[in-house]
């Protein structure tokens, strides 16, 4: 594209120099600008057309969808035509055959208060008393603690551990056998004569061995009232400790010592779990 030179040039022209290099620069930026405004002008223009084609689509649509849903009906509604006599189906006549004739209670067909039929309904159904040739049906439903436990609104407690030796922390471990379960500290640091260290080496180790419900049962006693009453080394490994839990069980704890260099050392606790 040629681009005129101006009429008239604001600029000095150097010597030997016929076109103003300043000129045509400002003749270029100003056809570029023309240019922008034409294409914004047609990107607007493209815009308003395809919302104008959007709207009208939507509008055909809804007057499609008008046209489909049915009439309303009333007083101005056409009228359906009422299906004649041949159409309609017969009403059946009340049989007068005793043998097919539907059972009514004769207090009521005699005209009867309606409460008396009410009461013979509600004497028939009310249960009789076994007699005692009749024997006593058992009860259908169990018994509220029996059902809260097979529905599992109470998980009953049982030994996690597997049978036979596992390893703890601290290099202490379990020997199960049963329901019958033996926690072994016979270490330097773990076996003791005092009944705190005992209180707490049960209270880290008892909800290894029957889950966090024991835990939480633990949580509820305060510390230093578990092992108390009773002395450690010489009562409490015939008395035993007992602890109530959720679902009614009791779980027994004893300690149990063995000969040391200052007297005796409780070196392990067994617990038994009864129902």
């Amino acid at each position: 594209m040629t681009i005129p030179a101006p009429a008239s040039c604001p600029h000095e022209l150097r010597p030997g120099t016929t076109r103003c290099l300043h000129c045509r620069s400002e003749a270029r930026a100003a056809a570029r600008a023309r240019l922008r405004r034409s294409a914004a002008r047609v990107g607007l223009a493209s815009v308003v057309i395809a919302i104008v084609a959007v709207v009208a689509n939507a509008g055909t649509t809804v007057l499609k969808m008008g046209d489909a849903l049915p009439g309303p009906e009333g007083p101005g509604a056409p009228s359906r035509p009422s299906p004649s006599l041949a159409e309609r189906p017969a009403t059946p006549e009340p049989s007068t055959d005793p043998a097919t004739a539907p059972a009514v209670p004769a207090a009521v067909h005699q005209g009867a208060p309606m409460y008396a039929a009410r009461n013979s309904v509600v004497a028939a159904a009310a249960p009789t008393t076994p007699s005692a040739s009749t024997p006593a049906a058992s009860p259908a439903t169990p018994p509220l603690a029996a059902s809260r436990a097979m529905s599992g609104g109470i998980r009953p407690v049982q030994p996690r551990i597997p049978e036979g030796r596992t390893e703890l922390r601290d290099s202490m471990f379990v020997v199960r056998s049963g329901d019958g379960v033996t926690v072994h500290f016979d270490t330097r640091d773990l076996r003791t004569r005092r009944a705190e260290k005992f209180e707490s080496i049960v209270r880290s180790t008892l909800p290894r061995l029957y889950g966090p419900s024991v835990d939480s049962v633990l949580a509820t006693i305060p510390v230093g009232q578990l092992v108390v009453g009773a002395d450690l080394l010489t009562e409490l490994p015939t008395r035993g400790v007992f602890v109530r839990v959720g679902d009614g069980s009791t779980i027994g704890i004893w300690p149990e010592t063995r000969a040391g260099q200052d007297g005796p050392l409780v070196v392990n606790y067994r617990a038994t779990l009864t129902h």
